[in-house]
């Protein structure tokens, strides 16, 4: 079987909807109802960082789970909860408010069309509040749409693995995680040697907390961490660091979607998996 270097199988294709026909898509709904949906954003992960690096990390965990599981994978939503940091060019997002209504808009039409599992890949810190609302209120209006959500800065199984390997976790989200599992997806998508910098007084999270509480105003954010993180970690990754992520997220999204793997020979959900 051959692998990518993060050692998921490249002998299965990924599943994408815009890459399939609706008469195909609907014959794989039927076959097994679940879908994969990557969350992206646009955010500075420092000066070294390209704002594409949190598409890119949820890209890349969606396509290695639809290989596995021949899940299908809805198109990237691209635009998550970054308004605090769009005081740094190119950086845009929408409010919590809009991201909420935006989530139960589409996974409403995908459930009318036949899909009872979804597996929210999301990578951004800021996202959380908001995908929460969201599943709380679609559970309301559908008990029988099942909605996993896989948080890469917000898993605290991951947040441990990465305190663990490096001692380096931010006030909220963690700029050494995201270069080391974009280091290892796209090298392109940084620049600098992982070697960091000093980052000074801007390394202080209280900061940060009080900055939060006091409205989150994108230009006092530039104003206080004007290379746009807030750890002192600002320009530290490590791809070995980086790969094992992957690979110990993948670990986990495996052990989570388990039970509603389809059974050989009965299309849907597994029966063995009991609703809320």
């Amino acid at each position: 079987m051959k692998g990518d270097q993060n050692g998921c199988s490249t002998d299965c294709p990924i599943h994408l909807l815009s890459r399939l026909t609706f008469g195909e898509i609907e014959r794989e709904i039927a076959r097994f109802p679940a879908m994969v949906l990557p969350l992206g954003g646009s955010e500075p992960y420092g000066s070294e960082g390209a704002l594409g690096i949190a598409s890119a990390c949820s890209e890349a965990v969606a396509a290695a789970l639809s290989r596995r599981h021949a899940m299908l994978m809805a198109p990237t939503l691209h635009y998550g909860c970054s308004t605090p940091y769009t005081a740094f060019g190119g950086a845009a997002g929408v409010n919590p408010r809009t991201f909420t209504n935006a989530l139960c808009e589409i996974l409403r039409r995908f459930r009318r069309q036949g899909i009872e599992l979804v597996v929210i890949i999301d990578p951004l810190f800021d996202n959380g509040p908001a995908i929460d609302k969201a599943v709380n209120r679609l559970k309301k209006w559908d008990r029988n749409l099942h909605i996993l959500i896989f948080g890469l800065q917000r898993d605290e199984r991951l947040r441990a693995f990465i305190a663990r390997r490096s001692g380096l976790w931010g006030p909220g989200r963690s700029e050494f995680a995201m270069l080391s599992l974009a280091s290892c997806i796209d090298p392109g998508l940084i620049r600098g040697t992982g070697a960091g910098r000093e980052n000074g007084a801007s390394a202080n999270p209280e900061r940060y907390n009080r900055w939060r509480r006091r409205g989150a105003d994108p230009e006092q954010f530039r104003a206080l961490f004007p290379e746009g993180t807030v750890t002192g970690a600002g320009g530290r990754y490590d791809a070995d660091t980086g790969r094992e992520l992957f690979q110990y997220g993948m670990t986990l999204l495996d052990e989570t979607i388990a039970p509603f793997l389809p059974v050989p020979g009965r299309k849907g959900l597994a029966q063995e998996f009991k609703p809320e």
